[in-house]
C-alpha cells in the first residue's frame, strides 16, 4: 500500500484497491506502480503515463520510461528506450526541464543527478529544479543527496572508489572506499577494501565505528541493523 492504495493484478491486467479491498481502479493496465504525491504511474503497451486517485488519466500514456513524482517533479523519457533522452515534468504533464539528459535520477533535497554522454564514458553532475547545472558533470557515477551529502564514484565499476560531495560539489570525503552507502543521521557505512569489514564514518570521513560487520545498513531512529 502507498498513500492508501495498492496495485493488484487480475485477469492479466493491473488496477488498484483501497484498504477495504474495494477495486477502485479497474484492471486496465499492463503494469501499475505505487502512488506518490497523489499520482500513480501506469503502463499500457510500451508507454507510460499517470493517473490520479479517482483513476482518471491526468498525464497521457506517452513516455518510453518514467518515474514516480518526487519533490513535485517526475523524470520521463521520450524516444527510443536505449537512445532516447530524459527530462522532467510537473503534475500537469508540463515539461519543466527539457529532454536533454542521457540518464538521470529523481530530485532529492532540491537537486537531481544527471548524466551527459553514454554509459561507458559519460559523466554525472547535478541540476536544480530550473534545470540549471549546479555541479558540472565530472563524476564516473553519482547518487542522490541525503543528509546534505551525495555518494559519488571516481573510476570504473570494477576498480573505482567511493567518496562524498556536498551541495557545492566539493569533495568533502575523499574517494577512498571500496564500498559505501548514503549518509543517514550523520553517518554512513563504508568499507576500505573488498576484504575489509563494514564500519561507519562521520561527515569528515573519520571512522566512528570501526570496521567489524559483514553487513551494515543505514541508521533510522538511532539504530542500524548489522550482521556479524
Amino acid at each position: 500500500f502507498s498513500e492508501g492504495f495498492a496495485g493488484v493484478k487480475k485477469g492479466g491486467k493491473w488496477g488498484y484497491i483501497d484498504k477495504t479491498g474495494k477495486l477502485f481502479v479497474q484492471p486496465l493496465y499492463d503494469d501499475a506502480y505505487p502512488f506518490s504525491e497523489g499520482l500513480a504511474r501506469v503502463k499500457q503497451g510500451n508507454k507510460q503515463g499517470y493517473i490520479d486517485k479517482t483513476g482518471a488519466i491526468v498525464i497521457p500514456v506517452q513516455f518510453t520510461n518514467a518515474s514516480e513524482f518526487k519533490e513535485g517533479l517526475a523524470r520521463v523519457k521520450i524516444g527510443d528506450y536505449r537512445t532516447g533522452k530524459w527530462g522532467f515534468i510537473d503534475k500537469t504533464g508540463k515539461v519543466i526541464i527539457d529532454y536533454k539528459f542521457d540518464d538521470c535520477w529523481d530530485f532529492s533535497e532540491g537537486l537531481a543527478n544527471i548524466r551527459l554522454g553514454d554509459e561507458a564514458t559519460g559523466k554525472w553532475g547535478y541540476i536544480d529544479k530550473t534545470g540549471s547545472m549546479v555541479i558540472t558533470p565530472k563524476f564516473d557515477k553519482s547518487y542522490f543527496f541525503r543528509d546534505g551529502m551525495a555518494l559519488i564514484r571516481v573510476g570504473d565499476f570494477k576498480s573505482g572508489k567511493f567518496g562524498y560531495i556536498d551541495k557545492t560539489g566539493v569533495m568533502v570525503v575523499s574517494p577512498l572506499f571500496y564500498g559505501a552507502f548514503h549518509f543517514s543521521e550523520g553517518v554512513a557505512s563504508v568499507k576500505l577494501t573488498k576484504d575489509d569489514k563494514w564500519g561507519f564514518i562521520d561527515k569528515t570521513g573519520k571512522f566512528i565505528i570501526p570496521g567489524q560487520f559483514e553487513v551494515a545498513n543505514d541508521f533510522a531512529g538511532g539504530l542500524s541493523y548489522v550482521q556479524i
